[in-house]
Protein backbone atom coordinates (compact mmCIF):
# COMPACT_ATOMS: atom_id res chain seq x y z
CA UNK A 1 0.00 0.00 0.00
CA UNK A 2 1.54 3.43 -1.21
CA UNK A 3 1.99 6.03 1.99
CA UNK A 4 -0.63 8.64 0.21
CA UNK A 5 -3.27 5.66 0.63
CA UNK A 6 -2.07 4.98 3.94
CA UNK A 7 -2.39 8.56 5.12
CA UNK A 8 -5.85 8.91 3.49
CA UNK A 9 -7.13 5.93 5.20
CA UNK A 10 -5.59 7.55 8.99
CA UNK A 11 -8.12 10.59 8.19
CA UNK A 12 -11.26 8.55 6.86
CA UNK A 13 -10.85 6.46 10.02
CA UNK A 14 -9.77 9.88 12.40
CA UNK A 15 -13.20 11.39 11.18
CA UNK A 16 -15.17 8.52 11.65
CA UNK A 17 -13.95 7.65 14.84
CA UNK A 18 -14.76 11.84 15.91
CA UNK A 19 -18.11 11.27 14.42
CA UNK A 20 -19.00 8.15 16.27
CA UNK A 21 -17.47 10.02 19.51
CA UNK A 22 -20.39 13.11 18.86
CA UNK A 23 -23.19 10.69 17.79
CA UNK A 24 -22.75 8.81 20.72
CA UNK A 25 -22.48 11.59 23.55
CA UNK A 26 -25.33 13.73 21.73
CA UNK A 27 -27.75 10.99 21.73
CA UNK A 28 -26.88 10.09 25.39
CA UNK A 29 -25.57 12.54 27.36
CA UNK A 30 -27.62 15.76 28.22
CA UNK A 31 -25.25 18.91 27.45
CA UNK A 32 -27.12 20.69 29.48
CA UNK A 33 -26.09 19.64 32.64
CA UNK A 34 -22.33 18.54 31.95
CA UNK A 35 -20.51 21.49 33.43
CA UNK A 36 -17.15 22.35 33.16
CA UNK A 37 -15.50 19.21 33.80
CA UNK A 38 -18.13 17.35 30.64
CA UNK A 39 -17.22 19.28 28.30
CA UNK A 40 -13.39 19.30 28.61
CA UNK A 41 -13.77 15.49 28.70
CA UNK A 42 -15.89 15.90 25.72
CA UNK A 43 -13.61 18.24 23.73
CA UNK A 44 -10.44 15.87 25.06
CA UNK A 45 -11.47 12.91 22.79
CA UNK A 46 -11.51 14.30 19.74
CA UNK A 47 -8.59 16.22 20.19
CA UNK A 48 -6.53 13.43 21.03
CA UNK A 49 -7.51 12.10 17.48
CA UNK A 50 -6.49 14.42 15.84
CA UNK A 51 -3.24 14.63 17.38
CA UNK A 52 -2.72 10.78 17.07
CA UNK A 53 -3.44 11.72 13.59
CA UNK A 54 -1.22 14.08 13.31
CA UNK A 55 1.69 11.30 14.80
CA UNK A 56 0.82 9.26 12.09
CA UNK A 57 0.48 10.97 9.69
CA UNK A 58 3.66 12.85 9.44
CA UNK A 59 5.52 9.56 10.77
CA UNK A 60 3.49 6.82 10.13
CA UNK A 61 5.96 5.88 6.86
CA UNK A 62 5.84 1.89 7.55
CA UNK A 63 7.75 0.65 4.30
CA UNK A 64 9.27 -2.58 6.20
CA UNK A 65 7.92 -5.35 8.09
CA UNK A 66 9.98 -4.38 11.39
CA UNK A 67 7.38 -4.29 14.16
CA UNK A 68 9.71 -1.30 15.40
CA UNK A 69 8.18 0.82 12.77
CA UNK A 70 4.47 -0.35 13.69
CA UNK A 71 5.27 1.02 17.70
CA UNK A 72 3.45 4.29 16.85
CA UNK A 73 0.40 2.84 15.65
CA UNK A 74 0.14 0.92 18.73
CA UNK A 75 0.99 3.52 21.15
CA UNK A 76 -2.13 5.39 19.03
CA UNK A 77 -4.58 2.84 19.36
CA UNK A 78 -4.01 2.41 23.35
CA UNK A 79 -4.13 6.07 23.89
CA UNK A 80 -7.57 7.03 21.90
CA UNK A 81 -8.84 3.50 23.50
CA UNK A 82 -7.78 4.74 27.46
CA UNK A 83 -8.86 8.36 26.32
CA UNK A 84 -12.61 6.90 25.03
CA UNK A 85 -13.15 4.50 27.88
CA UNK A 86 -12.24 7.19 30.74
CA UNK A 87 -14.21 9.90 29.28
CA UNK A 88 -17.12 7.65 27.83
CA UNK A 89 -17.74 6.76 31.36
CA UNK A 90 -17.52 10.05 33.21
CA UNK A 91 -19.52 11.42 30.67
CA UNK A 92 -22.39 8.93 30.40
CA UNK A 93 -22.53 7.95 34.35
CA UNK A 94 -22.30 11.43 34.84
CA UNK A 95 -20.02 10.60 37.69
CA UNK A 96 -20.04 13.05 40.53
CA UNK A 97 -16.58 11.14 42.20
CA UNK A 98 -14.42 11.60 38.92
CA UNK A 99 -15.51 15.28 38.49
CA UNK A 100 -11.96 16.01 40.64
CA UNK A 101 -9.67 13.68 38.56
CA UNK A 102 -11.21 13.73 35.04
CA UNK A 103 -8.61 16.64 33.90
CA UNK A 104 -5.77 15.70 35.68
CA UNK A 105 -6.40 12.00 34.35
CA UNK A 106 -6.06 13.56 30.79
CA UNK A 107 -3.60 15.94 31.23
CA UNK A 108 -1.21 13.02 32.63
CA UNK A 109 -2.59 10.30 29.75
CA UNK A 110 -1.71 13.03 27.17
CA UNK A 111 1.77 13.65 28.61
CA UNK A 112 2.64 10.39 28.74
CA UNK A 113 1.43 9.76 25.15
CA UNK A 114 3.29 12.47 23.79
CA UNK A 115 6.60 11.32 25.43
CA UNK A 116 6.63 7.96 24.32
CA UNK A 117 5.96 9.01 20.80
CA UNK A 118 8.11 11.51 21.14
CA UNK A 119 10.83 9.12 22.19
CA UNK A 120 9.38 6.52 19.61
CA UNK A 121 9.48 8.35 16.53
CA UNK A 122 13.34 9.27 16.99
CA UNK A 123 13.95 5.96 17.47
CA UNK A 124 11.75 5.23 14.41
CA UNK A 125 13.22 7.27 12.06
CA UNK A 126 16.37 6.08 12.79
CA UNK A 127 15.73 2.61 12.03
CA UNK A 128 14.25 3.85 8.93
CA UNK A 129 17.35 5.41 7.62
CA UNK A 130 19.41 2.25 8.28
CA UNK A 131 16.72 0.18 6.27
CA UNK A 132 16.73 2.69 3.45
CA UNK A 133 20.65 2.48 3.61
CA UNK A 134 20.89 -0.89 3.79
CA UNK A 135 18.31 -0.78 0.61
CA UNK A 136 20.67 1.27 -1.39
CA UNK A 137 23.65 -0.91 -0.66
CA UNK A 138 21.71 -4.17 -1.36
CA UNK A 139 20.01 -2.63 -4.47
CA UNK A 140 23.75 -2.07 -5.88
CA UNK A 141 24.84 -5.32 -5.53
CA UNK A 142 21.80 -7.04 -6.93
CA UNK A 143 22.66 -4.92 -10.06
CA UNK A 144 26.09 -5.97 -10.06
CA UNK A 145 25.41 -9.68 -9.94
CA UNK A 146 22.40 -9.43 -13.07
CA UNK A 147 25.24 -7.65 -15.20
CA UNK A 148 27.40 -9.92 -14.36
CA UNK A 149 25.34 -13.10 -14.83
CA UNK A 150 23.87 -11.71 -17.95
CA UNK A 151 27.57 -11.27 -19.16
CA UNK A 152 28.21 -14.65 -18.66
CA UNK A 153 25.64 -15.57 -21.01
CA UNK A 154 27.22 -14.06 -24.21
CA UNK A 155 30.43 -14.92 -23.19
CA UNK A 156 31.98 -18.23 -25.58
CA UNK A 157 35.83 -17.53 -24.63
CA UNK A 158 37.01 -19.72 -21.29
CA UNK A 159 39.23 -17.24 -20.09
CA UNK A 160 36.55 -14.33 -20.08
CA UNK A 161 34.27 -16.75 -18.69
CA UNK A 162 36.60 -17.24 -15.88
CA UNK A 163 36.81 -13.65 -14.91
CA UNK A 164 33.26 -12.67 -14.76
CA UNK A 165 32.57 -15.87 -12.91
CA UNK A 166 35.11 -14.72 -10.88
CA UNK A 167 34.05 -11.18 -10.10
CA UNK A 168 30.59 -12.71 -9.90
CA UNK A 169 30.87 -14.77 -7.12
CA UNK A 170 32.90 -11.95 -5.38
CA UNK A 171 30.05 -9.58 -5.64
CA UNK A 172 27.63 -12.82 -4.84
CA UNK A 173 29.85 -13.60 -1.34
CA UNK A 174 31.19 -10.19 -0.26
CA UNK A 175 29.56 -7.82 1.91
CA UNK A 176 27.99 -4.56 1.45
CA UNK A 177 30.53 -2.37 2.39
CA UNK A 178 32.39 0.64 0.36
CA UNK A 179 31.42 3.86 -0.29
CA UNK A 180 28.36 4.67 -1.77
CA UNK A 181 30.54 7.00 -4.41
CA UNK A 182 31.78 5.03 -5.95
CA UNK A 183 28.61 2.71 -7.11
CA UNK A 184 27.47 4.16 -9.44
CA UNK A 185 31.12 3.77 -11.51
CA UNK A 186 30.67 0.29 -10.62
CA UNK A 187 27.16 -0.17 -12.13
CA UNK A 188 28.45 1.80 -15.04
CA UNK A 189 31.35 -0.47 -15.85
CA UNK A 190 29.23 -3.68 -15.27
CA UNK A 191 26.65 -2.37 -17.88
CA UNK A 192 29.72 -1.58 -19.83
CA UNK A 193 31.14 -5.46 -19.45
CA UNK A 194 27.45 -6.33 -20.82
CA UNK A 195 27.41 -4.52 -23.53
CA UNK A 196 30.64 -4.92 -24.87
CA UNK A 197 30.43 -9.19 -24.57
CA UNK A 198 27.00 -8.61 -25.76
CA UNK A 199 28.77 -7.20 -29.10
CA UNK A 200 31.29 -9.41 -29.40
CA UNK A 201 34.07 -7.17 -28.59
CA UNK A 202 37.95 -7.86 -28.66
CA UNK A 203 38.64 -10.17 -26.18
CA UNK A 204 41.57 -7.54 -25.37
CA UNK A 205 38.76 -4.80 -24.85
CA UNK A 206 36.81 -7.14 -22.51
CA UNK A 207 39.72 -7.65 -20.27
CA UNK A 208 40.35 -4.23 -20.50
CA UNK A 209 37.37 -3.22 -19.05
CA UNK A 210 37.14 -6.61 -16.47
CA UNK A 211 40.27 -4.84 -15.07
CA UNK A 212 38.87 -1.47 -14.63
CA UNK A 213 35.59 -3.16 -12.63
CA UNK A 214 38.40 -5.25 -10.81
CA UNK A 215 40.06 -2.02 -9.73
CA UNK A 216 36.27 -0.27 -9.12
CA UNK A 217 35.11 -3.18 -6.48
CA UNK A 218 38.59 -3.38 -4.91
CA UNK A 219 38.53 0.63 -4.06
CA UNK A 220 34.79 0.37 -3.42
CA UNK A 221 35.77 -2.47 -0.48
CA UNK A 222 38.99 -1.33 0.85
CA UNK A 223 36.94 2.54 1.25
CA UNK A 224 39.65 4.46 -0.60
Amino acid sequence: MKNNDKRIITVIADVLLIVIWVAVMVVFCDFRLIGFFGWFAFLFVPVSIILSALFLFLHGDVKNDSGTLGIPFYYSGIFLIISFIVNGIFLLLDSMLMRPFIIVFDIVILAIYLILMIVTVSHTDNVKTHIQGSEESTWTSSVLSRELGTALSFVNDADIRRMILSLKEKVDYSGNSGRTSFDQEVVNAAVELRHSVSAGNDKAIVESIIKKLEDLLAARSAGI
